[in-house]
């Protein structure tokens, strides 16, 4: 067509197979503490296809001391300064990941609609979580130099895995997983990007717990598994490395629902990975109007019929024991007079009818978690004036 200008179809074309599996591994191992191994790269059109890759992570492997000097005063010869070889402690290995829609991107790295990573494993320290199916939506694969800066990049948009077991020598049974998924918004703007993480089919068998009180409490109470699922809904703060949770579900049938909303905040990212420091990153989040609230499906119940049962009485029994003597025991610590007698009153309430329980934080300041941790472990009987407790009963 006359005038048209004709571009190079280099310019339309994605980058070669070798191209995409280079540049992934120069992210992988920007950091020095990963490293990504595949065993060939083919494509067709703009997927490509990377089989047998690998990504192993080493723990820092410490340098080794210069040896001393002889006793006769000779200075002792230089320690080789030949990098030592960290042992590898996990290692992830996927017998393909397929991208497709793959293009190059400026600045360096590749884009890719779609990635599927499906059969995979990893294992850490003689555990193995493996998966039947995963994926990710709109990758992006930022350059070396992007990583080392820390820069802000959207990874990808979405995720799934399926099929998910763990195993190992410290678990008594597998946990397995039916599904995981989430979502991520915008990372690369200025405000938080919401964040969105569900799993559901979670199933503990009560093997897993044996010999410990949490087991045996759950054999007590008749349960032979655990099945449960979990939503999470926040947002991050990539320039303030922060993490905020405004709503938690925890669900499981025959047993209740727990949902922690409101505002808990100030959790960072990066501080809660690395174990050296995660308790201090724990302690500065702060709590701002949290509730707590649980919804029964049955757990009441069975805790009824287990008492009842060490009892020999009946769940009216038990229900009378409680609100009676057990109950005024425990609020006894408690110094908010005014609380006690609203509390007695919700929990005895609830137990009558066991539907809903609603433990409500109203306090006119955030709160630091570390100080309402200290307070609950050192003097719980402060904690419903620190944190302007109310309790509510199935409404």
């Amino acid at each position: 067509m006359a005038g048209a200008t004709v571009l190079p179809a280099a310019a339309w074309a994605a980058p070669t197979p070798d191209a995409v599996g280079q540049a992934l591994a120069a992210a992988v191992t920007a950091t020095g503490e990963t490293k990504l191994t595949y065993g060939a790269a083919s494509g067709s059109g703009n997927t490509v296809t990377l089989t047998d890759v690998r990504i192993t992570r080493a723990e820092p492997a410490a340098v080794p001391a210069a040896p001393a000097a002889p006793s006769g005063g000779t200075a002792a010869a230089p320690a080789s300064t030949a990098a030592p070889v960290a042992p590898a402690v996990g290692t992830v290995t996927i017998p393909a990941l397929v991208f497709t829609g793959v293009a190059d991107r400026a600045g360096g790295g590749f884009t890719a609609a779609h990635l599927s990573f499906d059969k995979g494993s990893t294992v850490a320290r003689g555990e193995t979580i493996a998966w039947a199916t995963g994926s990710v939506d709109d990758v992006v694969v930022p350059s070396a130099a992007e990583v080392t800066a820390r820069a802000k990049v959207q990874p990808f948009d979405k995720f799934s895995l399926a099929g998910i077991t763990m195993s190992g020598a410290h678990l008594a049974s597998p946990i397995t997983i039916d599904a995981v998924a989430g979502t991520i918004g915008n990372l690369t703007g200025a405000a938080p990007a919401a964040v969105h993480w569900e799993a559901h089919g979670i199933k503990l068998d009560s093997t897993l717990l044996a010999d410990s009180f949490l087991g045996a409490f759950i054999a007590l109470l008749d349960y032979k598994s655990v099945n449960a699922d979990v939503v999470f809904d926040g947002t991050w703060d990539t320039t303030a490395d922060s993490v905020t949770l405004t709503s938690l579900a925890i669900s499981a049938p025959d047993m209740g629902k727990i949902t922690v909303s409101g505002k808990v905040s100030g959790f960072s990212a990066r501080r809660l990975s690395d174990p050296a420091v995660a308790k201090e990153a724990r302690a500065a989040a702060t709590l701002d109007g949290v509730s707590l609230r649980f919804d029964n499906a049955g757990f009441v119940e069975h805790m009824l019929d287990m008492q009842a049962q060490m009892l020999g009485g009946t769940r009216d029994d038990v229900r009378t024991q409680l609100t009676g003597s057990a109950l005024p025991f425990f609020l006894g610590f408690v110094k908010n007079a005014a609380f006690r007698d609203s509390a007695q009153q919700a929990i005895g309430a609830f137990l009558a009818n066991p539907h809903s329980l609603t433990i409500t934080s109203a306090a006119s300041a955030p709160v630091p978690l570390g100080e309402a941790m200290r307070s609950a472990l050192h003097a719980p009987g402060t904690i419903p004036d620190l944190l302007r407790l109310s309790i509510a009963a199935n409404n």
